[in-house]
């Protein structure tokens, strides 16, 4: 098959002539729609072996999500995140589909091969159906973790751990600079094979020549190298080391991206040395998201400028940091590459980290040196050998130092134009290891004022404020750091002085981004199982110093995981995930750094305004007792009945027969007894799903006896405990408290932690109204005793719940626009919650345009009304358009396939930053009908939202209206 015939294939598919002279080189077209779209590669192959070649490679690069592979009668998609077997090729899952049709049409002419057209793609439609297909993503660095740990299990056996971590890095280098054509195919088997230890060290003599940091000053002698560690090392650089299948080795160095080899090497030392507490990298997606929003914009200005990491780990944010700063300075000097020397000089002079670990240091290093080789042709690399030049700067003790950033004074002569960091997350543990950093951070010796204000010795907010001493008035910083920094409460006085400090610009909270950032996930293979990530959920904040006492105002951004941002990883927002907030309004309201990650402004004012002002009654909470593991008998057995949370529901105790607990052992924590008995209301610690995000409250008054997994809630009126809560369980358990105290929890609702859990400090907040009226009370007794009545008799009594919702509505004054808000907040939360229903459906915009028309109509001439018709992309945004007609004209809501128009502005909001998908609401007006545009997700297209619409649209057209008093 030739050129001549793949360019008519590409034709057929709807590219023109222009588009395939541009992305095409070779036997490879690619194309791609828009900046942040993913790429769709075809390639013209002439057998199956130059598909699984294919494969191999791009699995590697663990860039690519697909490739669609073309020979003379067949396409096919291929699974670039499945590991490349030549055995499955063109089999499921590695083959997601095969089209019959090649790019001879004859006889294929009814064959529908839209799935990979150019309009499937621009559409989005392509994107969708991968999503739909690809399952179980089998990547690259993963797949090599979980080889390196299993080869280190096995060596660690006959040898030294660290003679094993030294000879891993040192076989992956040789190993790269094999891939990269240096050494000749199998250099490297070809010396493990021979068994020989003398051997192997006089190829790590040979890289040595080339000098650097690559292998440090820790030499390897023979002795501790034995011929099982030789055998196994020969069985991982040529076979796939767990399965042991044939002679494939599966990786390519020279393709695998410089980030996914130091951060797999990094989780690899973690494991070895954090014994299963669990690990984690930055995704190089977040890297090169953070480097996006922040240098690649300001080297713009100033390509000669200096970054920091102050936490440098692998290296990953210095690599990224090195490339954008070398291709910059190529294209400012008019280069096509810069040249070898001026590279170094970049490495030397503008690249800065520290790090406590001189394993990671290593590593980091390592890293620089590949990205520093990345572009140089293999004879160049192999002259410099051969004549045993040194090429390779010396970084560990100059650029990169051993030290800790919270404790030790480093480059205290040095300033830096920019400082990006993942910093250590959690609090420094009290142990004899971590003395000094307690001290410091509690500033014991007056020596390191600026961590004041650090509460809970936690690392994260301790280098927020450490980064202070090497800062420009105009240094950028960007950090992704653990979101307590900013949510829990006892850290204000933190974020009090860090707005005072600095200047924040962008702030994105990123709890729901926790299942594709730093969540545990258990990857098993046949020889190990291990955990990688952690269960804290994050925010990224990129900020300035500041030195004025001037308001100011940043953008506050919390948005929800959406498949496509979860499939194609991308930071995607929409309208209502955006907020400017001003540093006086977030100091004065502390609370909403909590309330913005699940709810708006006007959510925001109801808790502030309407709900808790009605504070009437002291709550005061308290946990049950903890147990022992071994608990002994103080003496003759005490039983008390003991109530679990899964012993009731809402309002309604489903298990009559509680088992007996003697109460007379030595417990952790004992708990004084009058919590355990009177009238009061009990509470799960920890919500479940099915509680519906609210609080699942039963009233007793029984003497029983609970564990630290419930909680006690008593009331209190000028120091007085209230006779009876069963009135104000109804209060406790409504859709109103359940709306607070998700919103201003520190916890709950603020990323996919293990175990959320309700903590004290923010029950004793609830805003629990007094009930004065005796009729009110005995009213919602009764609905309360009605529902446990139908529950009794296995009925569900949602209707009654609803009428004690609708009761506490009234009892805090809220109005129906309010009201709404919070049910609103119920449907996306809790109907919608469940990923199929997220997407807006037909029905869904129906409603939105009843409401929108609705209120629009108020304005409207007896003889006018809308018209609408409506299009929702499957895999982004949805668009409405809306006329004003005439009377007899009007019609119901239509779907119309053809307002392209949609397509034309997404394909332009994609065009912005790399890794972030802008879904702002854009309005385009024409002089007989106007379009809305938003997000596919049904959020943005709820009955409040055409509230809000129509009430814009309403105040814009008045604001066109003459000024009749001109």
């Amino acid at each position: 098959m030739g050129n001549k015939y793949f360019h008519n294939y590409l034709i057929t598919l709807g590219f023109s002539q222009k588009e395939i002279s541009n992305f095409i080189n070779g036997s490879i077209f690619i194309y791609r729609p828009h900046k942040n779209a993913p790429v769709v590669k075809y390639i013209h192959v002439k057998n199956n072996k130059e598909i699984f070649d294919y494969h191999q490679r791009l699995w590697n690069e663990n860039n690519d999500n697909i490739f669609i592979a073309v020979n003379e009668n067949k396409s096919y998609i291929i699974d670039c995140k499945k590991k490349p077997d030549s055995s499955k090729i063109l089999s499921h899952p590695i083959c997601i589909e095969t089209f019959d049709y090649g790019v001879n049409s004859e006889g294929y002419e009814d064959t529908n091969i839209e799935t990979i057209s150019k309009y499937y793609i621009d559409s989005s439609f392509f994107y969708q159906f991968i999503q739909q297909k690809q399952r179980n993503k089998q990547e690259v660095d993963k797949d090599l973790l979980l080889n390196l740990i299993a080869l280190r299990n096995d060596l660690i056996k006959n040898t030294k751990e660290q003679i094993v971590h030294l000879l891993i890095l040192r076989c992956l280098f040789v190993k790269y600079l094999e891939d990269r054509g240096i050494f000749d195919t199998g250099y490297l088997s070809d010396i493990l094979s021979s068994k020989s230890p003398k051997n192997l060290i006089s190829a790590f003599d040979e890289v040595c020549k080339i000098n650097g940091d690559i292998f440090g000053n820790k030499r390897i002698n023979e002795n501790e190298i034995n011929i099982d560690t030789l055998e196994k090392l020969f069985l991982f650089f040529t076979t796939d080391y767990q399965s042991g299948q044939g002679t494939l080795f599966p990786y390519q160095f020279n393709n695998i991206p410089i980030q996914l080899i130091s951060h797999v090497y990094e989780a690899f030392l973690n494991n070895r040395i954090k014994r299963g507490r669990g690990i984690y990298y930055t995704p190089s997606f977040v890297v090169d998201f953070m480097l996006s929003m922040s240098l690649k914009h300001k080297v713009k200005n100033d390509s000669r400028l200096t970054v920091l990491d102050p936490s440098v780990g692998s290296g990953a944010f210095l690599v990224e940091s090195f490339k954008i700063l070398r291709d910059e300075q190529a294209k400012k000097s008019g280069e096509n590459k810069l040249s070898y020397n001026k590279k170094i000089k970049l490495l030397e002079n503008q690249l800065w980290g520290i790090d406590v670990d001189e394993d990671a240091l290593q590593i980091a290093a390592f890293s620089l040196y590949l990205a520093l080789l990345e572009d140089e042709k293999p004879e160049f690399i192999r002259k410099q050998i051969k004549h045993s030049h040194p090429i390779l700067p010396a970084l560990i003790g100059k650029n990169l130092i051993h030290g800790n950033t919270i404790t030790d004074d480093i480059f205290r002569a040095e300033k830096f134009d920019m400082i990006v960091s993942n910093p250590p997350w959690g609090s420094v543990p009290d142990s004899k290891n971590n003395i000094a950093e307690r001290e410091a951070i509690n500033n014991t010796d007056n020596k390191y004022p600026e961590y004041e204000n650090v509460s809970d010795y936690e690392r994260s907010q301790a280098f927020l404020k450490r980064i202070e001493k090497w800062q420009k008035p105009d240094t950028l910083n960007i950090m992704i750091v653990k979101n307590s920094v900013f949510l829990n409460k006892n850290t204000y006085n933190f974020r009090k002085d860090f707005l005072d400090k600095n200047q924040i610009h962008n702030f994105f909270e990123l709890s729901h981004y926790n299942k594709i950032l730093f969540k545990k996930k258990t990857y098993k293979s046949p020889k190990i199982t291990v955990e990688i990530g952690a269960s804290e959920p994050c925010i990224i904040v990129e900020f300035k110093p500041y030195s004025g006492k001037d308001n100011y105002e940043f953008n506050y951004i919390s948005p929800n995981l959406t498949k496509l941002g979860e499939h194609f990883e991308l930071i995607q927002y929409t309208e209502n995930e955006k907020f400017q907030i001003s540093k006086d309004e977030i100091l004065t309201y502390d609370n909403l750094w909590r309330i913005l990650v699940n709810s708006d402004y006007e959510g925001f004012e109801i808790i502030e305004k309407k709900i808790q002002p009605k504070k009437d009654l002291i709550v005061e909470a308290r946990a049950g007792f903890q147990p022992k593991k071994d608990m002994q008998q103080s003496g003759k057995p005490d039983f008390k009945k003991i109530i679990e949370p899964g012993d009731f529901e809402v309002f309604f105790q489903k298990n009559k027969q509680l088992s007996p607990f003697n109460w007379n052992q030595k417990l952790h924590r004992r708990r004084d007894e009058s919590i355990y008995k009177n009238s009061r209301i009990l509470i799960p610690v920890r919500p479940l799903k099915q509680d519906k995000l609210k609080l699942r409250g039963i009233h007793v008054k029984d003497e029983m006896v609970f564990k630290h997994n419930i909680v006690s809630l008593k009331l209190k009126k000028n120091g007085h405990y209230i006779p009876n809560n069963l009135p104000y369980l109804g209060i406790i358990n409504s859709e109103l408290i359940g709306y607070y105290i998700y919103n201003i929890s520190s916890q709950w609702g603020k990323g996919e932690e293990k175990r959320p859990a309700l903590r004290n400090v923010d029950l004793e907040t609830l805003p629990v109204k007094k009930i004065n009226d005796e009729s009110h009370k005995q009213k919602i007794s009764e609905l309360i005793e009605e529902y446990k009545n139908l529950r009794r008799k296995g009925k569900n009594g949602v209707n009654i719940l609803d009428k004690i919702d609708e009761f506490v509505f009234s009892l805090y004054d809220l109005t129906e626009y309010e009201k709404e808000i919070i049910k609103e907040f119920y449907q996306v939360n809790v109907e919608r919650a469940d990923e199929r229903l997220k997407q807006l459906q037909p029905k869904d915009i129906k409603n939105y345009f009843s409401a929108f028309k609705e209120v629009f109509s108020l304005v409207l001439s007896a003889e006018h009304t809308l018209n609408a018709s409506y299009h929702i992309s499957q895999n982004i945004g949805a668009i409405i358009k809306i006329s004003i007609v005439d009377k007899q004209s009007e019609n119901n809501i239509s779907h119309d396939n053809t307002l392209r128009i949609l397509r034309f502005v997404k394909n332009n909001q994609l065009k912005e930053t790399d890794k972030l998908l802008r879904e702002e609401k854009i309005k385009i007006y024409e002089p007989n009908h106007f379009y809305i545009i938003k997000s596919n997700q049904f959020k943005d297209w709820t009955i409040r939202q055409a509230y809000k619409d129509a009430k814009e649209e309403i105040n814009l057209l008045i604001s066109k209206l003459p000024d009749t008093n001109e």
